[in-house]
């Protein structure tokens, strides 16, 4: 079994990628020392990054580089992205990997994918076992990025608005139009909609403003003045007809309204039918294969989530739930979606419900292996979340406040006391390690419940 590894420093990182993207993947102590300078410093970091699981001793003084593990699982992982920055400069993670990392799709990047306005690089390149896609643009499109601290480093990541603009730019680097139309519906109550109205318009071409604008209206996304600024942007058109999904043959019915070429079906792209855009990427799978009853179970639940006050998950339908399935039933089937917006629902409703906890156990009954550790850590992170929070939560929920029991700190093996966000950052770590997925967890966690006191104070 590989040794799981731990978190670069920046130098450390730097000297990781400049040795393997000069393919010496085995070195001496010798080779490294000019690097690093003296050479008992050279030593001693060796040691630390041989304990850290990055390289491995072959015989004395001897050393073999340990590639990233191979595969889509882990071509997004944190190491991954921060590595990628050492690779080219100026750059940003961008399309697929951006939408993966913001948590607009669960679907795992087959690479990590690069953007830069530099043209002196590869195509791709393998590093340390992992794929980079290095995409080159104008400068005019190089914009819209946001640091992101990532243990000791810093990573450039394209932000959210700035990174949907590029999926509607190249929908073919992030795996069609269809997953641009469910990172639009499952996140578009957490865009700056005056911030992505800005990039549609400074973008050196109109692709993205006929696609995005297309999608916003046919899905009935929710805007302020929503007619007058659907207006304008029609007004602000390019001329000429592009295809909604460039990687499809360029056939079908045109709109002129949106200068658009529907070459996607109808079953999605027509707004009588906004349902099949969402359904056609599904979490943790591939886009075509969410079945359309997976799709009306999750309209369900919202809908009976609704009736118990959490409001702000976007719908896709007017469907009015005329009741509440059992507590435990509702938390069992709420982790069994594909979809983490749904799934993380259960912090929403732990909190607004606290006498929910109560059910806890017997949902634990129902359910197994990784949706029991889904829910195990979604209650965790409410228990921790209400302590964190409880000045703010307590005057918005009045008579219905009530603590949370500590249930399953002892079964997710978190050790006691601390304060609450050490406790979420123990909780972030021990998830990474055992689903070997490097999510962003706190962010999912913390933006839950940032969307349930706003929804509170409307």
């Amino acid at each position: 079994m590989s040794q799981p590894k731990t978190g670069l420093g920046p130098r450390e990182a730097e000297f990781l990628t400049t040795f393997a993207s000069e393919g010496r993947r085995v070195f001496t102590v010798q080779e490294a020392q000019p690097f690093w300078g003296e050479a008992e410093y050279a030593s001693n970091t060796l040691g630390r990054l041989e304990a850290g699981g990055w390289i491995r001793r072959l015989e004395r003084g001897t050393y073999v580089i340990v590639p990233l593990e191979a595969g889509p699982e882990h071509a997004r992982s944190e190491n991954a992205l921060v590595i990628a920055a050492h690779l080219l400069r100026p750059s940003a993670i961008a399309y697929c990997s951006a939408l993966h990392y913001w948590q607009m799709t669960e679907h795992l990047p087959n690479a990590v994918y690069v953007q830069s306005t530099s043209r002196k690089h590869q195509r791709a390149k393998e590093i340390l076992g992992i794929s980079y896609r290095f995409v080159t643009v104008v400068a005019s499109k190089f914009f819209g990025l946001s640091e992101r601290s990532v243990g000791r480093q810093t990573l450039t990541v394209t932000d959210r608005e700035k990174t949907l603009v590029d999926a509607a730019d190249r929908p073919d680097l992030c795996r069609g139009i269809a997953l641009l139309g469910h990172a639009l519906r499952t996140t578009w109550s957490d865009l700056d909609h005056g911030k992505l109205e800005e990039y549609l318009y400074r973008w050196p071409t109109g692709s993205p403003l006929k696609r995005i604008g297309y999608m916003v209206e046919s899905m009935n996304l929710p805007l302020v003045d929503r007619e007058e600024r659907l207006d304008r942007w029609r007004s602000s058109l390019s001329s000429g007809i592009v295809d909604l999904d460039p990687g499809r043959p360029a056939e079908g019915q045109i709109t002129t309204r949106w200068g658009l070429r529907l070459n996607v079906g109808e079953t999605w792209i027509t707004g009588a039918r906004p349902a099949r855009l969402q359904a056609a990427c599904p979490a943790e799978s591939d886009p075509r294969t969410l079945t359309r009853t997976t799709a009306d179970e999750e309209e369900r639940l919202v809908a009976e989530l609704e009736r118990l006050g959490i409001r702000y998950l976007s719908r896709r339908t007017s469907y009015q739930a005329p009741g509440v399935r059992p507590p435990e039933q509702l938390l069992a089937d709420l982790v069994r979606q594909p979809h983490a917006r749904v799934r993380s629902a259960v912090i929403a409703l732990l909190l607004l419900n606290p006498r929910y906890a109560q059910a806890v156990p017997a949902a634990l009954q129902r359910v197994s292996g990784r949706e029991r550790l889904t829910l195990r850590s979604l209650y965790e992170a409410a228990f921790l979340l209400q302590q964190e929070h409880a000045e703010r939560l307590g005057p918005l929920l009045g008579e219905r406040w009530d603590w949370l029991p500590d249930l399953v700190s002892v079964d997710l093996g978190l050790p006691p006391g601390g304060n609450p966000r050490e406790r979420l950052e123990v909780l972030d770590r021990e998830l990474r390690r055992r689903t070997r997925v490097n999510a962003n967890w706190m962010g999912t966690y913390e933006a839950v419940v940032e969307k349930l006191i706003r929804q509170l104070k409307t």
